[in-house]
């Protein structure tokens, strides 16, 4: 039985029916099971074949659900964006599982999509993309359009042009260094006009630029949501790389200019780091602000950097610069050093000094509490005047007596 009349046949039109289907058609010998796995290469290969096709929906489709869900509740007022006519592009589409888990968001949310006028699937695979128009098409939709093309390839013959709104949905791709970015944008530029929304979810890797670089090249008017969230800091030990935006492409730039802002890019980033004390650790662990805390010194650990030379040009650095980096920025914020320590302990008597011998760590005399630390992690900028404030961004006289009380 195929994928399809296994998975017409169970009934479950969802991406967790499509989950399902794939698991009951694998092998059910370990050892093969084993073996399709490792030719998954991570989730990085070109799948072909049916197997292929199910295991990695039963590895990896999990987790690429709850990052687009989580992406899909980014976009502003969904609803409005469907509610007039709408092209959906899914860009190395696999199996459709972007279009489908949106499918399955939308549903939930009951939104009207009576104006999607199509899909387009977009991927080298053949047996993916047409996987993927057969599960959409158990949807409702009979126009599925797809392109079985790698991204180098296409070209502007490939799409019709309209200005139409247009949501472009990157699952699990933009981190792969497998295309020209900026021969790939200029491709929107000419041929995607009016308004293009885009959703783009992958995994988080510290030392990857690439999805930056797509953001620089594509230079979005307006970002609605921007995350990174490394391995422990999200669901499931996964990580978490998001980006929703808008851009509305009104020009067509050379190769050469899309490249230079990438290039200029790299000269501006923004890093993290912090220094925690013990005694103040002590005091919010454990209470009802620990979480928010939390957030805030993270929020206030970072800092932007802007260079005359790409930042992430480092050959030629002292790999012992990388190792205190490494110190400063675990931890968000990190273990503040002896010497700190020293000085607030003997100047504001916040923490007993530890004996020599024992573990290193001060622990508090309890003369700063947990609310007076909550209420200092909310800075607000010392040369703030109400006098030379714009009234005029205020939206309700709530929002004036804040800024004014």
């Amino acid at each position: 039985m195929s994928f399809i009349q296994a998975f017409r046949q169970r009934g479950d039109l969802s991406f967790q029916g499509m989950r399902k289907t794939a698991l009951s058609l694998l092998p059910t010998d370990p050892m093969e099971r084993d073996r399709l796995y490792r030719d998954l290469k991570r989730g990085i290969g070109i799948l072909d074949d049916d197997d292929h096709l199910n295991m990695y929906l039963h590895s990896f489709g999990k987790m690429h659900k709850a990052k687009l869900d989580t992406a899909f509740n980014c976009v502003p007022n969904a609803e409005s964006l469907f509610a007039s006519d709408l092209e959906i592009y899914d860009w190395g589409c696999g199996q459709g599982t972007a279009s489908i888990c949106l499918l399955d968001f939308i549903r939930s949310k009951r939104i009207d999509t009576s104006h999607v006028k199509f899909f387009c699937l977009i991927d080298p695979s053949s047996a993916a993309v047409y996987r993927a128009k057969d599960v959409i098409q158990c949807y409702g939709f009979s126009s599925v359009n797809h392109i079985v093309k790698d991204f180098d390839s296409l070209i502007t013959d490939d799409f019709p042009k309209s200005n139409a709104k247009k949501l472009h949905l990157f699952s699990n791709i933009l981190d792969v260094d497998a295309f020209d970015l900026a021969h790939f944008i200029r491709l929107f530029q000419q041929v995607f006009g009016g308004e293009n929304y885009f959703v783009c979810v992958g995994p988080y890797y510290s030392n990857n630029r690439r999805v930056d670089d797509f953001i620089a090249a594509t230079d979005p008017d307006t970002m609605f949501a921007t995350d990174n969230r490394e391995r422990g800091e999200w669901l499931n030990e996964w990580t978490i790389s998001l980006r929703v935006f808008v851009k509305d492409f009104h020009r067509i730039e050379s190769v050469q200019d899309i490249r230079k802002r990438i290039e200029e890019s790299h000269k501006k980033a923004q890093f993290f780091a912090g220094y925690i004390l013990d005694a103040i650790a002590e005091e919010y662990k454990g209470t009802a602000i620990e979480d928010e805390t939390e957030c805030l010194y993270n929020a206030l650990s970072a800092f932007d950097v802007k260079s005359n030379i790409p930042l992430d040009d480092n050959a030629e650095y002292d790999s012992k610069l990388a190792v205190l980096a490494n110190i400063i920025s675990r931890g968000l914020p990190t273990k503040a050093p002896i010497l700190l320590e020293n000085i607030f302990s003997d100047t504001y008597h916040i923490s007993q000094k530890p004996e020599v011998g024992s573990v290193i760590d001060y622990h508090s005399t309890h003369t700063v509490k947990a609310k007076e630390i909550h209420e200092a992690l909310h800075v607000i900028d010392p040369r703030f005047n109400v006098d030379s404030y714009n009234g005029d961004m205020l939206e309700s006289r709530v929002s004036s007596l804040c800024i004014t009380s």
